[in-house]
């Protein structure tokens, strides 16, 4: 009754909030909470790797297949709005992205009880999207991020019931992003094209940035064993920074390709930085046994979103200079209306005598975008994740691991978009480009953007295999 009441006074305190980046389990294997002794807790906890003993190497490979539907709403060529008797319609889209992940990591305590060192390469955000959007001011075709971890951690035994954990990490993180923008935009088509919106051709331009850099994160925890049946962890990990600034910033080069009256396409070329921010997040877990090979946990998570809320890129050099492009040319800010999320997590664990495991663990996560902000490079809404994942004894040393994760989002129905275009002609008779311009976006609570109105669905698998060694 105990571990009833507690779990219910748990869930009801609990506000759920989703998460948009692949992959969605570490390794595909583990259900990453924070009081889950498992190696993977090189991300999770560091705390965790001090109750392993001796030394531990783990291989984990597990792809991501996620397929999107987008059915957009009809809109008016002359607003760019949601207009059911509009004269613009679009088919029904559906496009399939797939992520490789991978995680390897070796802890070892060198046969001292107080001290456990470790260290693990893995990719946790990561985004590969090749796909026409035309629902947005600068329409996306291509996003490739990643973000390498190599993390050395360290668990140090503060007492027998009690472990404290410290990680730092060396990240390697690279962006190419491609998008199209329309010129009637900023009011200099070619010679002949027709005014209006999404009309492509010679009315577009491409930008392309290709940048990376080197940044680094710093993770803390601990592992509280105040019963034997019962056990606390909890965790942070920082963003993701460069040592100038509390944001990711890369730096690389640039294209812009254009249409020029008797030239045809041109190719401007320059450098160009990306500014953004990746979010923190703070994990609290408790683990109880249930009966003899029972156990079960419930975790909570608060990730930051809220500060993945823009990508600004920009871009410079002789040819940009020498061009008619104008600073709001130059200088992109993609507002994406990421908020806050609460996480809530249950993880029933099996753990037999014969060194057969089992778990299964269930996600539950209201979108962490606001249904008026959903649109083709965020779809985001209420979604269940269930992961089970087998472990079975091959050797004395040796372990097998197989895992499967699916997650389905609730079908979403945008009707009042926030993009509201009709708003963009105002920004731009004063001669201010609505993506670029803080105070034309504040004036208009940032909605001077074409309409994603439109029905979106969503489903995300997860595989994983993974082998665990023990010395």
């Amino acid at each position: 009754m105990k571990y009833l009441t507690f779990f219910i006074i748990i869930m009801i305190s609990s506000i759920a909030r989703g998460e948009s980046f692949l992959p969605r389990f570490i390794g595909g294997l583990d259900p990453g909470s924070p009081t889950d002794i498992r190696i993977t807790g090189i991300y999770y906890n560091p705390a965790v790797i001090g109750k392993l003993g001796g030394t531990n190497i783990s291989l984990y490979f597990s792809p991501n297949f996620q397929t999107v539907d987008v059915s957009r709403s009809t809109i008016s060529s002359i607003t760019g709005a949601p207009d059911p008797s509009g004269d613009v319609h679009f088919s029904s889209t559906s496009y399939r992205d797939t992520v490789y992940d991978f995680f390897g990591a070796i802890t070892t305590d060198f046969g001292m009880d107080r001290i456990t060192l470790g260290i693990a390469v893995y990719s946790p955000m990561q985004q590969n999207i090749n796909q026409v959007y035309y629902p947005l001011r600068y329409h996306l075709i291509d996003r490739n991020m990643m973000n390498l971890f190599i993390s050395s951690v360290v668990s140090l035994k503060m007492h027998k019931k009690f472990y404290f954990g410290f990680g730092l990490s060396y990240v390697y993180s690279s962006v190419y992003m491609g998008v199209i923008r329309d010129r009637y935009l900023r009011g200099t088509l070619p010679e002949g094209v027709e005014d209006g919106y999404e009309k492509g051709g010679i009315g577009d331009e491409k930008v392309e940035i290709n940048t990376e850099d080197n940044n680094f994160g710093f993770s803390a925890g601990f592992l509280w064993i105040p019963k034997p049946w019962l056990t606390v962890g909890g965790s942070y990990r920082s963003k993701i920074r460069s040592l100038e600034d509390t944001s990711v910033r890369t730096s690389g080069t640039g294209k812009i390709t254009r249409y020029v009256e008797g030239q045809g396409f041109v190719t401007l070329s320059g450098d160009a930085q990306m500014v953004t921010s990746y979010p923190d997040s703070y994990n609290l877990g408790v683990n109880m046994r249930l009966s003899r090979f029972w156990y079960g946990d419930f975790t909570v998570t608060w990730t930051r979103w809220s500060q993945h809320s823009s990508f600004r890129f920009l871009l410079s050099g002789n040819d940009f200079t020498n061009s008619n492009l104008t600073n709001w040319d130059l200088n992109i800010n993609s507002y994406r209306g990421f908020q806050d999320t609460f996480t809530p997590q249950f993880t029933a664990y099996y753990r037999g005598l014969s060194g057969f495991n089992f778990l299964a663990s269930l996600k539950y996560l209201p979108p962490s975008v606001p249904t008026s902000w959903v649109n083709p490079s965020a779809v985001d809404n209420h979604s269940a994740e269930l992961l089970l994942s087998f472990t079975f004894k091959l050797l004395k040393n040796m372990n097998l691991r197989f895992g499967y994760a699916i997650s389905y989002m609730l079908p979403v129905e945008v009707k009042n978009s926030g993009f509201q275009p009709s708003l963009a002609r105002t920004c731009l008779e004063n001669h201010i480009d609505v993506v670029w311009s803080s105070a034309c976006r504040d004036t208009y609570a940032g909605k001077a953007l074409p309409s994603a109105a439109g029905n979106y669905s969503k489903i995300t698998h997860q595989l994983g295999i993974g082998i665990d060694l023990k010395f």
